[in-house]
């Protein structure tokens, strides 16, 4: 189904009138024909790629969206192929039996048990063929790496366009390993991985090697699936050893909350999705404005479902909202019949507009990137509560060790700790300080993200790729990355050196025995 898009006045908080004047302070350059390939019906990657294809195209470029969730709005320059995947839903969730299981169940369930799913439709071929039918000349192709870091690169081959990348999480360790960035192990935590690490900690870094070493492996099988199972069916001249050169990652991140060593091909635009707060619903503002003790948000997102929250945990979070002075405004998809005066239950809520409400003072969250960037853009700091599913337990890490977020892990949760952690978080008022530091941190920036996004775009169009960015790194097995053959080698001269040590000490051993044994018989004239 393809569609054509109408304009839309106003993009990620950031007016038209002020990306005219980006554009305009450029070197000038032509529309350019994009392809924006994300078929990935995860929530987050929808939003992201939604104002990843909103800032191009209301630059005036050309902007083929590639989806398989097409936006409500209209957007002028766009044309919307809805990819047509094999999921039923508009959107995946984390299945509830998977929560609280553990970093590596939920990379397994993502890399093996959702290839078919993500890079196996026959969708991919259909949606080539017909790009391909139009005979245009595409100047760039924007795909996910977040989740399949390879499974859409044949695309790239297809079309002979430079390529790049995004990143929907705050940090990921094989995107970085696509582009060439640092991979220092003993200060990176591994993907997916729920626990709170400390470089400092022999034992922590210890395992988060084992976690990155398992981690790979996985990647590596899948690698090797898509190799066999897919590239050979449907794209049988792909060379999957010889991948096309990443011009450019674009990440959704801010240093502010993952400080990560970073080649000059990784741009930073967290807070791309992130616009200007418009005008909340009647019944919400009322409620949040006659918060005389203020309010509190309670929004688990869209990856987790209500019903990883049984009757009796929900009903668990009612008396301790009804024990509270403030309000509590809270998504959530069950009716309840005893709902306190003090909390607002609704489905859907305009989340990003109600945490900029000067009335709002916490937010209750399970921590995914995008509502704890709102949050802090906003500076509400956050009572977390961990299902510790995908990169959730790490985004809760370093809230906590910034000092903005109260974690609580949901197997352990009671009515008294969930209480205390929300009277702590808003009584105790260097929660608050802290989260408006970080807040003056994240917005203080050279550019916009959606100015950042157009030039760097605009920069690997310039100059058909930006391979010229990229470390040579990128082409180097990992065990000359890590000097482990440099390594062994010192290893293996350090052993013969020893064993040539012994052997020298041996024979002087040897012959210092003979001569006390034996003394010499000139010595025992003389004696004489």
């Amino acid at each position: 189904m393809f569609l054509d898009c109408r304009k839309i006045s106003r993009i990620a908080g950031v007016s038209l009138v002020h990306l005219t004047i980006l554009i305009s302070s450029l070197d000038s350059i032509n529309a350019a024909n994009i392809i924006a390939w994300f078929p990935i019906e995860i929530r987050s990657s929808v939003i992201f790629s939604e104002a990843i294809v909103n800032t191009l195209a209301a630059a005036g470029h050309d902007v083929t969206y590639v989806t398989s969730v097409p936006p409500n709005k209209y957007i002028e320059n766009c044309t919307i192929i809805n990819y047509q995947s094999d999921f039923t839903k508009h959107h995946v969730q984390i299945p509830d039996n998977l929560i609280n299981t553990g970093w590596y169940t939920h990379a397994k369930y993502w890399f093996s048990n959702q290839k078919e799913k993500f890079c196996f439709s026959d969708g991919v071929n259909r949606t080539v063929d017909h790009l391909k039918s139009l005979k245009k000349k595409y100047d760039l192709l924007i795909i996910p790496l977040t989740f399949f870091p390879k499974c859409f690169y044949p695309i790239a081959q297809e079309f002979n366009a430079p390529v790049i990348g995004t990143n929907v999480l705050g940090s990921y360790y094989y995107a970085d390993e696509l582009v060439g960035n640092p991979r220092n192990l003993a200060s990176i935590s591994a993907d997916f991985k729920n626990s709170f690490f400390s470089a400092k900690v022999f034992w922590d870094r210890l395992w988060n090697l084992a976690d990155h070493i398992v981690f790979r492996s996985l990647i590596r099988e899948m690698d090797s699936v898509l190799h066999d199972a897919r590239f050979k069916r449907h794209f049988p001249n792909f060379d999957i050893d010889n991948l096309p050169k990443l011009s450019l990652l674009i990440n959704n991140n801010h240093p502010s909350i993952f400080l990560r060593p970073f080649m000059p091909n990784t741009i930073d635009v967290g807070g791309l999705h992130i616009s200007a707060a418009r005008d909340l619903p009647q019944n919400i503002k009322t409620f949040l404005d006659e918060a005389e003790h203020g309010a509190i948000l309670f929004s688990l997102g869209s990856l987790v479902s209500s019903g990883a929250f049984d009757s009796k945990m929900a009903q668990m979070c009612l008396n301790v909202f009804a024990r509270l002075p403030e309000r509590v405004i809270w998504k959530y998809s069950e009716n309840f019949t005893n709902t306190p005066p003090n909390v607002l239950v609704s489905k859907w809520l305009p989340q990003r507009d109600i945490l900029a409400h000067n009335n709002v003072k916490a937010f209750i969250t399970h921590c995914g990137f995008f509502g704890l960037q709102e949050a802090v853009y906003e500076g509400k700091p956050l009572v977390m509560l961990l299902f510790n599913v995908v990169d959730q337990g790490k985004n809760a890490a370093h809230m906590y060790k910034k000092g903005v977020g109260i974690p609580l892990q949901l197997n352990h949760l009671t009515e008294e700790n969930l209480l205390n952690a929300i009277r702590e978080i808003i009584d105790d008022k260097k929660y608050e300080k802290n989260m408006q530091h970080l807040s003056s941190l994240y917005k203080d920036r050279p550019m916009t993200p959606q100015e950042t996004l157009i030039y760097w775009t605009e920069y690997v169009i310039r100059h058909k790729g930006a391979t010229h960015l990229q470390s040579e790194t990128v082409d180097m097995p990992f065990y000359q990355y890590f000097l482990l053959d440099i390594l062994l080698f010192l290893l293996i001269i350090l052993l013969i050196l020893i064993w040539i040590s012994y052997l020298i000490l041996k024979i002087i051993f040897q012959y210092c025995l003979k001569t006390l044994k034996h003394p010499r018989k000139a010595d025992s004239k003389k004696l004489n």
